[in-house]
């Protein structure tokens, strides 16, 4: 059997307070209250915590915050929307920035490589910047254009090939072409442009390493690759064929013209086709024809066992012997002494 204990008052040790006790017990969930002077008395519980998160003007969170599938907002209007992924691993971070900087929106998370997704709403446009990208993927090849009003398109690409643009920091005889290419006019650059060491001039010539250098060898004979031991290649060029080493047989009657030839022949023309001089020009030395016949415009010149027969018409007119006698066909007209 259960005893009661009545007091009205409660002290705990020898030098304790005797405080009051309540003489009737509280309502539910009241605490005992002390006035300040050892009374006690039954209050109800005042939680003197803020009353509204705008009240924290420094709030920090001790762990995750779960939105529990709700919106953050200002309590009407929707700011963020979450939409979580049970089996997530992947997510943002947004970090701010230093001044000169700007905040950084980063895709992290477990995998290696995470792309960042951005997906506007419908017909709706990805606008970075103020300029407003294409809802799609364009053809193979093409390439973004702008309408001048912020509006970006996927269009072929067009390629021009002959328009020569010059460049601003160009003269006219320096222009830049459609594909970029620095094109400089002919005779367009002096010697002082070149950028070359050592002195140019007229016995100079431009060397690969950049310089200006004076021959050394000027007189060496070099004998071309593909020529023969008669035809040869001086330092200068020059292409020399050796004396006498052209025979008749090597030139081409075609292209031997009495303009090719020069005014004077000075050797023998042993045999063969040759054309004399041009007009006004002078054979000398011996010729050696080889054939029996001579044919002029109306004269035909033969000879025959040492007897040259002079013919006109086909017949026979005259013929001189190797003696010097002179046979004549017809009547002989003198004005002087035969």
């Amino acid at each position: 059997m259960a005893s009661t204990i009545t007091v009205d008052k409660i002290k705990g040790g020898s030098g304790g307070v005797a405080f009051t006790l309540p003489t009737a017990d509280g309502s539910a969930g009241q605490l005992l209250k002390t006035n300040g002077s050892a009374v006690l008395s039954w209050a109800t519980d005042v939680d003197t915590g803020i009353t509204a998160v705008v009240s924290d003007t420094t709030p920090q969170l001790g762990g995750m915050l779960d939105v529990n599938g709700n919106s953050i907002g200002d309590g009407t209007l929707e700011l963020l929307n979450f939409t979580e992924t049970a089996v997530a691993v992947n997510e943002f971070t947004i970090a701010n920035a230093a001044t000169g900087a700007g905040p950084t929106l980063t895709s992290t998370g477990g995998d290696t490589n995470v792309d960042i997704n951005i997906t506007p709403k419908g017909t709706g446009s990805v606008v970075i910047d103020g300029l407003k990208y294409p809802q799609a993927d364009g053809t193979a090849n093409y390439v973004l254009k702008t309408d001048g009003s912020a509006q970006l398109s996927w269009v072929a690409q067009t390629t021009d090939t002959d328009t020569v643009y010059t460049h601003p920091n160009h003269s006219g005889d320096v222009v830049s072409t459609a594909d970029g290419l620095t094109v400089i006019q002919v005779d367009a650059v002096d010697i002082p442009m070149l950028s070359a060491t050592g002195t140019a001039g007229a016995t100079t010539f431009l060397r690969g390493d950049n310089t200006w250098v004076v021959p050394t060898d000027t007189d060496t004979v070099y004998t071309h690759p593909n020529h023969s031991g008669d035809v040869t290649s001086t330092a200068d060029g020059t292409t020399v064929i050796g004396a006498s080493k052209v025979i008749t047989s090597m030139i081409l009657d075609d292209n031997v013209t009495a303009d090719k030839l020069a005014n004077t022949i000075n050797t023998d023309i042993a045999k063969g086709p040759a054309a004399l001089p041009k007009a006004g020009g002078t054979m000398t030395g011996n010729i050696t024809l080889g054939t029996n016949n001579v044919t002029f415009t109306n004269w035909t010149v033969t000879e025959s066992s040492g007897v040259l027969y002079f013919a006109t018409g086909g017949t026979n007119k005259m013929k001189l012997d190797a003696s010097g006698n002179l046979i004549c066909v017809g009547t002989i007209s003198s004005n002087g002494t035969i």
